[in-house]
């Protein structure tokens, strides 16, 4: 096990955080050889995997590694002889609101969220943990009033999810553990709670500082302006999901207070984090991400999205993360900001569907805020602080619209004067075919969802039965994306039940219009970068 002084954490996370780029990308590379050869020596599944490696390796040349193989070769892959997967195991399942002790009288440990499979096990040394505990304290509570962070003299909620294993749970529950005498100022609340109750639960409460997943924290933020949920923080922290710089403006606007987001992962620690700002800033001198496209070949282009990362944890010694690789979708960039000389790095969780239009295969994706379960059916949610445009219901109604749409797709080559009439009855309607468009892709065969919170490709049951927005500015309201405002219940029922499988004939329209038109020019403005139709529109 390896060991760090906190004074020393403390210097090292100080000096790196502000040294120029090739000063830190030399600290990386000591620090990345020193890794490699601990390991090798260290770990029988490292010592196998680098076995062609050359002593004066570079990054790029190290093979990476992944979940499944690092899973089926545990007990070789940790350094400590004495840890076993199923010791982990039974650690991490422990009941840890009664049992604070340390694995193994060395470490702390805990999970995955196992959303893609079995849950991999993270055991973490006193070195890693002051490293990353400097680098919460020093980069992502950065210029945070101090005195309101204070357990024994301000109260805190965590609205995370309260299960053995979860790393929120863990912190949460370490917390009330060092503050014995102060446990009654925190609340752990569950995420799964329906949002009233919450609303009641920190109502009563009345937190100064919170902390939890995005999703939920704008879900909050919503309560807040809406006057039904009245609290008043002096700091708000969120962790383990993309918040889009949209999303950050919302929580600041509504709870006045600073807004610290981390980009967090069990295996890889806290990769990037806000420093008073909306961006995201890699601690590089500490975290090395790659993005790679999909055969695994190194982006360097900062416009470029990735298929996927490669993570390596440079301060992790006994359960190595080197090359890791992650589903995530993001890109990094130079640091265009003053809040810190470290590169920023954009997230999308997303959503993928590809279906074809006339013999043309198109992929689709987009971004959602949202998704709910209700009754048997799905809802997509997307908030919205600007005016909404939804398709109206008389537009639903309009069959001759639609089967004359069906009958020029199922074509095998339309002419583009028959595209551009169907174009031209959707741009009457001045509606936003974003709601159409995620129906679409959450109804494809092949749909693919990616979460932001652990990066991972996964599955939901059920089926899409609505996708409305919500309308941020004044009293929260849904519209769904076949706005239907007068009616009877059978009648919208009807609406309904005839929109929802005609849905995806607009996105289809528009993306065959694109394909077809002789010249496409891009036009970017100030919202691109938060567009869900910005890889179509690069496309």
């Amino acid at each position: 096990m390896r060991t760090i002084e906190l004074e020393e954490a403390r210097r090292l996370v100080a000096e790196g955080g502000n040294l120029p780029r090739a000063r830190r990308m030399e600290l990386q590379q000591e620090r990345l050889h020193e890794l490699v050869a601990y390991v090798r020596s260290h770990s029988p599944y490292f010592a196998r995997h680098y076995a062609d490696v050359p002593a004066d390796f570079s990054l790029a040349s190290l093979p990476p590694t992944d979940k499944p193989t690092l899973l089926a070769n545990y007990d070789d892959w940790v350094t400590d002889r004495r840890i076993h997967l199923d010791d982990v195991l039974d650690y991490v399942r422990r009941d840890a609101s009664k049992d604070q002790s340390r694995f193994l009288g060395d470490y702390t440990a805990l999970r995955t969220s196992g959303s893609t499979g079995n849950p991999l096990p993270m055991v973490r040394d006193d070195y890693h943990n002051k490293i990353h505990g400097q680098l919460i304290a020093q980069r992502l509570l950065a210029g945070a009033n101090a005195d309101a962070m204070d357990i024994s003299k301000h109260r805190r909620a965590s609205v995370i999810h309260l299960s053995n294993g979860a790393s929120s749970y863990g912190a949460f529950l370490r917390m009330k553990a060092a503050h014995p005498d102060f446990a009654d100022n925190l609340l752990g609340i569950s995420v799964l709670e329906p949002i009233d109750v919450i609303v009641g639960k920190l109502n009563a409460f009345q937190p100064e500082t919170m902390a939890g997943y995005p999703s939920v924290m704008v879900q909050l933020a919503v309560e807040q302006l809406q006057g039904r949920l009245h609290i008043r923080l002096q700091h708000l922290a969120t962790s383990a999901e993309m918040l889009s710089d949209e999303n950050y403006r919302l929580l600041r606007e509504a709870f006045q207070c600073p807004v610290a987001n981390n980009y967090c992962m069990t295996e890889g620690g806290e990769i990037a984090m806000t420093r008073n700002c909306p961006h995201l800033h890699i601690n590089d001198d500490w975290i090395i991400v790659e993005p790679i496209d999909r055969e695994g070949r190194i982006i360097t282009d900062p416009d470029q999205w990735s298929d996927s990362i490669l993570v390596t944890d440079l301060s992790n010694y006994v359960q190595p993360i080197i090359r890791y690789r992650v589903g995530d979708v993001v890109r990094v960039r130079p640091s265009g900001d003053d809040c810190s000389p470290l590169p920023i790095l954009q997230i999308q969780g997303r959503t993928f569907g590809s279906y074809t239009v006339c013999g043309r295969t198109f992929t689709l994706g987009g971004r959602f805020d949202r998704m709910d379960q209700r009754g048997n059916g799905l809802t997509i949610l997307d908030y919205k602080t600007g005016t909404i445009h939804s398709f109206s219901g008389k537009f639903w109604k309009n069959t001759e619209f639609f089967d004359g749409a069906e009958n020029i797709l199922g074509k095998s080559a339309p002419q583009p004067e028959e595209v551009t009439e169907l174009l031209e009855e959707i741009r009457r309607e001045k509606a936003s075919v974003q709601l159409p468009a995620y129906i679409t892709i959450a109804r494809s065969a092949s749909r693919r969802f990616i979460s932001a919170g652990d990066r991972k490709t996964f599955k939901i049951p059920g089926e899409v039965t609505d996708a409305c927005f919500v309308e941020l500015r004044d009293r929260g309201e849904e519209k769904s994306f076949c706005d239907i405002s007068a009616g009877n219940d059978a009648e919208i029922r009807a609406i309904r039940e005839f929109a929802l499988p005609h849905a995806h004939l607009l996105p289809e329209i528009v993306l065959l219009s694109l394909s077809m038109a002789e010249t496409l020019e891009q036009r970017r403005g100030l919202h691109c970068m938060n567009c869900p139709f910005l890889t179509l529109c690069q496309s």
